[in-house]
């Protein structure tokens, strides 16, 4: 398998990824967060419940980051135009981000929320900007 093709799986497979957490009901979605949580708490022993929030904003960004980053890649097979390479996997982070959140009215306990998209296009833009600089300081 060609590079290319390996890099727009990896794209599709993240995606796939993201798409299952999404479809998580809201109670599976929490126990997952705040088992994180009760495992740092265990640890160190504090308590640590003020971060949930972050921590679930933190994973928005975290998870589009990686699929900002696997965009530029797999686009950088398609086209050499930088522009064009951050423009389309911006537009496509943006647009998943958009998906996503509608995808998740349909999910019990869940809803789409506007500042998760937002949370979603930073992670996403840092990914895309990050891969972008590495791939032209390696290449």
């Amino acid at each position: 398998m060609n590079n290319k093709y390996l890099s727009t799986v990896l794209v599709i497979s993240w995606m796939f990824l993201i798409f299952m957490f999404s479809r998580q009901p809201a109670t599976e979605s929490a126990a997952l967060s705040g088992g994180v949580i009760e495992t740092l708490e265990n640890l160190f022993k504090v308590n640590l419940t003020f971060i949930h929030t972050p921590l679930r904003k933190g994973a928005h960004m975290t998870v589009y980051f990686f699929l900002g980053a696997f965009l530029v890649d797999m686009l950088s097979y398609y086209t050499k135009s930088a522009k064009r390479i951050i423009n389309i996997a911006l537009i496509i982070a943006i647009a998943y981000a958009i998906t996503d959140e509608f995808h998740q009215t349909f999910i019990p306990g869940r809803s789409g929320e506007l500042l998760d998209v937002i949370y979603d296009t930073i992670g996403s833009s840092l990914g895309i900007i990050t891969m972008f600089i590495l791939k032209k300081n390696i290449t």
